[in-house]
């Protein structure tokens, strides 16, 4: 139905609770929490408000090493858009050249992510939205946050919004504008 694709309201909440010990036969101890809350809400008619927050730690014996698959990244369409697919995350050097240092996301152990998106409703079938992403993955108690802004123009398709997003991604590294395209509803 249109309102299970395109909803008016709504809020969704997600939570995920992992964890391994030693004694129970694992090569490490730790305890991973994540929560993730969407919002939506029409404020008036045509007027659509879209906000999103995700949280994450893991816990873990200070000399014990994580898998890659359950540390925590950000950036790309369903994150802070801006930025690369989970290029937003603690970062060691890494090359087969010892004179050439280049920089591989690894992931962290602390994450925080807060979007807010406005849409319009040109008609029907199409929306626009502005937009504003934020968030930082880092270890222990360091904040590095990168922030994005953008536009983006919605096609309403019998399967959901077809979303084209143009965002500019700010950071110390200045990561210039990316363009995401995602299907689907945002619960």
């Amino acid at each position: 139905s249109g309102a299970a694709l395109d909803p008016r309201g709504g809020f969704r909440q997600t939570y995920n609770i992992e964890g391994a010990h030693s004694t129970v036969g694992s090569d490490n101890s730790f305890f991973r929490i994540h929560g993730r809350w969407n919002y939506i809400t029409t404020l008036k008619a045509n007027h659509r408000l879209v906000t999103r927050a995700e949280l994450g730690a893991i816990y873990i014996d200070k000399d014990a090493q994580l898998a890659p698959s359950l540390r925590f990244y950000a950036g790309g369409d369903q994150s802070i858009r801006g930025f690369a697919y989970q290029s937003i995350g603690s970062t060691i050097d890494s090359s087969s050249d010892p004179s050439i240092s280049v920089p591989v996301t690894v992931g962290g152990s602390r994450l925080v992510v807060a979007s807010i998106e406005y849409q319009y409703y040109l008609n029907k079938q199409w929306r626009f939205a502005l937009f504003s992403d934020g968030g930082s993955v880092t270890n222990k108690d360091e904040l590095n946050p990168v922030y994005s802004i953008g536009s983006g123009i919605h096609y309403l398709s019998p399967v959901g919004a077809v979303k084209l997003d143009f965002a500019y991604g700010i950071s110390d590294e200045n990561e210039g504008w990316r363009i995401h395209l995602n299907l689907g509803a945002e619960l």
